[in-house]
């Protein structure tokens, strides 16, 4: 099997609560095609989060584990028939920041979205997903709130397990993204096994997405490409 067939075909089972209160996922899809679908996409669409506008505000785990990818080659990767049903895109937008409502009935298609206001406090803390807890937490308990959203049928996390490849961003990728992908690295992409999911931050944000998606469409032949990189919220 090729790394283009495995869109589509990943189901997760649910193992066992792990020491502290994680949770293993296991995929039954072919494990050779994903792990060479996620070698394929990071050595050739991403780098390393070590750039001056990214490198203070992830975790030296993410330095090392995570990367980003710039909206150019984000742009390439979703336009690539063989690799693009490899990837899960995390839109963290709340639709209330200033700027953005004008952009807001826009996404990258597929996308899975997360509100979470601008201004939120404690972006590094996961448990800020639920509205009401209290900020200060042991890594116990981070560990059991994400076991939790991944194991509620309502959140959209265990179904971004899916895909060996994630991509997160808000609006600017700026605070909130890196916060959210730093504990996602951290507690739930290790969690995938035998094959842990690439985590990457889309540089710039969606602000720096559209710039490239309308540079990009001023090419006549990419015109007919345009519902694979952009469409409207449903």
């Amino acid at each position: 099997m090729e790394h283009s067939d495995i869109a589509g075909q990943h189901e997760l089972d649910q193992g066992q609560i792990q020491p502290g209160g994680g949770r293993s996922f296991i995929t039954k899809a072919p494990i050779k095609p994903q792990v060479e679908a996620r070698a394929l996409i990071e050595s050739n669409f991403c780098e390393k989060a070590t750039g001056p506008n990214i490198k203070d505000k992830v975790t030296k785990e993410f330095q090392e584990k995570g990367r980003v990818i710039k909206p150019e080659r984000a742009i390439a990767l979703f336009t690539d028939a063989k690799l693009r049903g490899s990837v899960t895109v995390v839109d963290l937008r709340s639709g209330d920041e200033a700027g953005d409502k004008a952009r807001w009935n826009l996404r990258i298609p597929g996308a899975k979205s997360h509100p979470i206001p601008e201004k939120a406090e404690n972006m590094d803390d996961p448990r800020r997903l639920r509205a009401g807890m209290h900020p200060t937490l042991t890594d116990t308990d981070i560990k059991r709130n994400w076991a939790a959203q991944l194991g509620d049928q309502h959140s959209i996390w265990a179904s971004v397990l899916e895909k060996p490849v994630v991509i997160f961003h808000c609006r600017q990728s700026a605070n909130r993204t890196p916060g959210i992908a730093n504990n996602y690295l951290n507690y739930v992409a290790g969690t995938r096994n035998p094959a842990p999911q690439l985590v990457l931050i889309l540089d710039g944000g969606f602000d720096a997405y559209l710039t490239a998606v309308d540079d990009y469409l001023k090419v006549d032949k990419n015109k007919n490409n345009r519902p694979l990189i952009l469409e409207e919220r449903p």
